[in-house]
């Protein structure tokens, strides 16, 4: 040992020269090797979604306006206890709104044809949900009762085709009760019952909408795995949060991080979820909500795994639904599939 110490002593500038040649070498190689990792690492990383609020709704060449044949509205419970809804994937729209205690109620509205066995549980109406029935010029409304301001709206309004099994209008044999639920979360209807006795007597009626085009291949899609988070309520329990797949290019609902499912155990989905924020303010002591369905607003647009700001304009002059307008000033479009409106308080 102290030979090898002497001659390293000796030789000290070789011994240097040698030991920095191999640090040298190390280092290079270490370096050629965490580049290669790098390069491997962006190689499989996902490609990065559009941008939110980007151009998606510019108008290809397919985009055609999108008629519904034979509306009829529903009012669909969404209270806790009433889920799971029955019939809302078959719906062609959906309105969420908020009604009192940080709850929310579904207006679902179906086109003549939907195969929708059973739709339900049916809740009492919202003088809201009426101005919004008006505007599309539905064929009929079924529902349970409503609001003192509803159920005025409803009288006052003979050309409504009301279908109300405690209102005006009896439903008789278009509502049934199951057996198995509780009250007041046991009431359905079903389509072909509003096929074969509503349109007998109220007849068909077409209503022009908003354009729509097929979906794009997935390479121009969003990310996947997107959220659209609407903040409807500050209960958990009523503030849902959709989660966008690219294979499928749908939306899936969820509560409290748990996919949400329909009464036939399917995920309730969407292929376009339109955010439009009005006027809410409170009109009772028993927390009963005013809103805002005429005007305008803010509205975000959600498809394609994309987003894009806009405004809605609704007029009370005219049968039609919310017009939505891009921030370009152009008529926004939509993806062919079912929407849901979320409506939140400005």
């Amino acid at each position: 040992m102290s030979e090898l110490i002497a001659y390293l002593k000796g030789h000290w500038r070789i011994v240097a020269i040698i030991a920095g040649g191999a640090l040298l070498v190390i280092s290079i190689g270490s370096f050629l090797i965490l580049a290669g990792m790098r390069s491997k690492s962006m190689a499989q990383a996902p490609a990065a979604g559009a941008n939110a609020n980007a151009n998606v709704n510019a108008p290809g060449a397919a985009a055609a306006v999108k008629t519904y044949a034979g509306l009829y509205a529903v009012s669909i419970d969404n209270q806790v206890d009433a889920r799971p809804a029955a019939g809302i994937n078959q719906a062609a729209f959906v309105y969420e709104a908020p009604v009192e205690g940080g709850i929310t109620r579904f207006l679902a509205f179906f086109e003549r044809g939907a195969q929708a066995p059973t739709i339900g549980p049916v809740r009492s109406a919202r003088l809201y949900f009426l101005d919004w029935v008006a505007a599309w010029g539905v064929g009929a409304f079924f529902h349970f009762g409503g609001s003192p301001e509803a159920i005025a709206k409803i009288a006052a309004t003979p050309s409504l085709h009301d279908i109300d099994e405690d209102g005006t209008l009896s439903g008789g044999s278009l509502f049934r009760r199951d057996a198995t639920r509780l009250a007041p979360h046991n009431a359905y209807t079903a389509s072909d019952e509003a096929d074969k006795t509503v349109f007998a007597q109220a007849g068909t009626i077409s209503t022009s909408a908003w354009l729509m085009e097929d979906e794009p291949d997935i390479s121009a899609r969003g990310a996947d795995g997107g959220k659209v988070m609407p903040g409807l309520s500050t209960d958990p329990a009523y503030n849902p949060i959709w989660v966008y797949s690219s294979a499928t290019n749908i939306y899936t609902r969820t509560i409290k991080g748990q996919v949400e499912k329909d009464a036939s155990g399917a995920p309730i989905t969407a292929k376009n979820i339109v955010v439009m924020s009005a006027d809410v303010s409170t009109i009772d002591g028993v927390g009963r909500l005013k809103i805002g369905t005429s005007g305008s607003g803010v509205a975000i647009i959600y498809r394609n795994g994309q987003s894009e700001d806009a405004t809605w304009n609704e007029f009370t002059d005219k049968v039609g639904p919310p017009v939505f307008t891009t921030a370009k000033g152009a008529a926004a479009v939509l993806t062919n599939g079912n929407v849901w409106i979320e409506v939140v308080k400005k």
